[in-house]
C-alpha cells in the first residue's frame, strides 16, 4: 500500500503550481507597476513638451508655462514639481549671460528648458523600494 502511494503522481502538478505561483504573481505585479510608471513618465514628457511649446511663444511668463504643464495631462498638480530655466550661448557654443551678454559673431541664442518631476506612488509595496519612485522629464527649445 505504501509503495503504491509513493508512486502515485496525483496532485503533483498542483503542488508544483503552488510552489511557482507566488513568483509568477510577484512578476505580474511588478510588470503592472512598471507599465503604470512608464505611462506616467510618458505623460510627464507630454507635459514638459506642452510647457516648452508655451515657452516658445512666451518665454518670460513662468506662471503661464506652469499652467500649460498642469493643463496638459491627467497628473494631479499637487504631485508635480515644475522648473523652468533659461540659458544663452553664442554660435560657437560658449555660454554668455542672457542679460547683456555679447558674442564675437552675431547675437546670443536663447534656450528655455522645462523640467517636470513627480514622486509617483507605486501601486504595490515592494520590500526595499519604498512606496514611491521619482520620475522626471525635460524638454528644451531655442526661443527667438
Amino acid at each position: 500500500m505504501i509503495r503504491r502511494l509513493v508512486r502515485d503522481q496525483t496532485g503533483a502538478s498542483a503542488v508544483e503550481f503552488a510552489l511557482v505561483a507566488p513568483m509568477l504573481i510577484a512578476l505580474v505585479l511588478g510588470l503592472v507597476d512598471f507599465g503604470s510608471a512608464l505611462r506616467e513618465r510618458m505623460q510627464l514628457t507630454a507635459a514638459a513638451h506642452a510647457g516648452i511649446q508655451y515657452a516658445a511663444r512666451n518665454p518670460d511668463n513662468l506662471g503661464g508655462i506652469s499652467s500649460a504643464v498642469t493643463a496638459s495631462g491627467s497628473i494631479p498638480s499637487a504631485r508635480l514639481s515644475i522648473a523652468t530655466s533659461t540659458a544663452c550661448e553664442c554660435s560657437d557654443g560658449t555660454s554668455v549671460a542672457c542679460a547683456g551678454g555679447a558674442c564675437p559673431v552675431g547675437s546670443p541664442r536663447t534656450y528655455v528648458t522645462v523640467t517636470v518631476a513627480e514622486s509617483y506612488p507605486l501601486l504595490f509595496h515592494y520590500p526595499g523600494l519604498g512606496t514611491s519612485v521619482s520620475l522626471s522629464a525635460q524638454a528644451s527649445q531655442r526661443v527667438e
